[in-house]
């Protein structure tokens, strides 16, 4: 299916506690576009298989995420967002911005290309924890990924390819960003296991193990409320706290 969105939003999401999967589809702003996707309120929105172009006035922006209740939930995957923004710096393929609210972000195995900054995180009025993986972020007229902290920001960066942007590839701007790039520290082991619960249901772990005589165990429940992300989106982050505090990481699905 598709949208044409001349002068105005390509889709709102607006209400309290909605969980919105929008897939198989192409929003076109046809180049007088504000947003492809405004979400101002909810408690999740997935992007699946979704082309997003040609939002090029006002917000100018693919996917504008401006939550105004605490960790919202946002997950981009296999999408493709191009020419959107206006150049150099407004706008752009992701614009992260809680309004009030934070933010929790994944985006796998998606393109963000020719926009004016490929991926935005903003936290003036709220905090924003982004994973950025298996994605390619090119040819952007600004920045390939901005991170611009007042709030808290933890940024995630693995097997993503940010190349050819005009300006830096990967900008962290205030000191409340934090940002890990790249597959995180080597491991004596990495291990995947299949578990079922009492009910039946089915699950895995992944066992991060940093060195030959580690001091204990620690179990690392990832953000997404049952809805999104995935080991993979914080298989770095796993790393990281295995390294430092030279403990056995458990990360289940």
């Amino acid at each position: 299916g598709s949208i044409l969105a001349a002068g105005t939003n390509g889709i709102n999401v607006n209400g309290a506690n909605v969980i919105v999967t929008i897939r198989n589809l192409s929003i076109n702003g046809v180049l007088t576009g504000l947003a492809g996707i405004n979400f101002t309120n909810g408690l999740a929105l997935r992007v699946e298989n979704v082309h997003i172009l040609a939002f090029t006035t006002g917000a100018a922006t693919g996917i504008r995420f401006a939550p105004s209740t605490a960790n919202a939930l946002l997950h981009v995957v296999n999408s493709t967002i191009t020419t959107n923004g206006i150049a150099p710096s407004t706008g752009g393929g992701i614009v992260v911005q809680p309004a009030g609210g934070s933010a929790q972000v994944v985006t796998s195995g998606s393109k963000i290309e020719n926009c004016a900054i490929g991926v935005s995180a903003v936290s003036t009025t709220g905090a924003i924890t982004m994973t950025v993986n298996d994605t390619v972020i090119a040819g952007n007229r600004s920045h390939g990924v901005s991170a611009t902290s007042g709030s808290p920001i933890r940024l995630m960066l693995d097997r993503a390819n940010i190349s050819n942007n005009v300006s830096t590839g990967v900008r962290a701007n205030g000191a409340g960003t934090t940002a890990l790039i790249g597959p995180g520290p080597e491991m004596v082991s990495v291990s995947e296991h299949a578990i079922t619960a009492e009910d039946g249901g089915a699950s895995s772990l992944r066992v991060l193990v940093p060195s030959a005589t580690p001091r204990g165990t620690l179990i690392y429940y990832h953000g997404g409320g049952w809805v999104i992300g995935s080991v993979d989106g914080y298989d770095t982050l796993g790393r990281q706290l295995a390294e430092a505090t030279n403990m056995i990481v458990v990360l289940p699905e």
